[in-house]
């Protein structure tokens, strides 16, 4: 496989493995999904230089990807149960009548993996689209949002779209994923009949098809 072809291949599996880990870990997993699935390009770099390229790239990068994330949250939630559990033997009796031992530190959150089955592709990429064009974020920071985590553009690639800084992009892509983990969105894609009264998520396809039209020139002009 030449070098092109790499490329081509990992811009897209890649993006395409950080759609489906973030729809499945949610929105304030951004950062997990992206270094899990970096971590799994670079193995497949080290690996298929020697086994040859699998049958399925994708499902062999996210399989990889996944198991790193999980690793990663197993060892969170053993941190959180031995702090949990430090918690409750060096609480107060007033702290242990109030029941304040008995709770999580607020700022930690428990995961449970799903089941394991099909790989969950479809419609992964529209729905981190969907995610990166939330209106909480400027248009700008929706266009280098959606060509980092969609396009699977790099900073430097990005900021050379944007005539700017990779530095000012990259602060602006990490604003970008601390608000969307703030809001902890799970983007499921629903018809307009199927959404709730008022839902913002209403509003986003044409939010999306101007952010798209952007990204496109911008991706073509890097």
């Amino acid at each position: 496989m030449n070098d092109r072809a790499t490329d081509h291949l990992f811009r897209h599996a890649t993006a395409q493995v950080v759609a489906a880990l973030t729809r499945e870990l949610g929105a304030h997993r951004i950062d997990l999904a992206e270094e899990a699935t970096q971590d799994a390009a670079l193995k497949a770099l080290d690996v298929w230089r020697f086994q040859g390229v699998p049958s399925n790239p994708r499902g062999w990068l996210y399989r990889v990807a996944r198991n790193r994330a999980l690793d990663v949250l197993r060892r969170e939630a053993n941190y959180e149960s031995k702090l949990a559990q430090h918690v409750e033997e060096h609480a107060t009796p007033a702290a242990r009548r109030r029941g304040e031992s008995r709770d999580a530190p607020p700022h930690m959150r428990r995961w449970t993996p799903p089941a394991v089955g099909e790989v969950p592709f479809d419609d992964a990429e529209l729905a981190l689209i969907f995610l990166c064009c939330h209106p909480r974020l400027s248009p700008d920071a929706r266009i280098a949002l959606t060509l980092r985590l969609a396009g699977g553009f790099s900073v430097d690639e990005i900021a050379a779209a944007f005539l700017a800084e990779p530095a000012t992009i990259a602060q602006r892509i990490v604003r970008a994923k601390r608000t969307l983990a703030a809001v902890d969105d799970r983007v499921e894609l629903r018809t307009r009949r199927t959404l709730p009264a008022g839902s913002t998520a209403c509003s986003r396809p044409s939010t999306c098809s101007s952010t798209r039209a952007t990204t496109h020139t911008r991706a073509h002009s890097s």
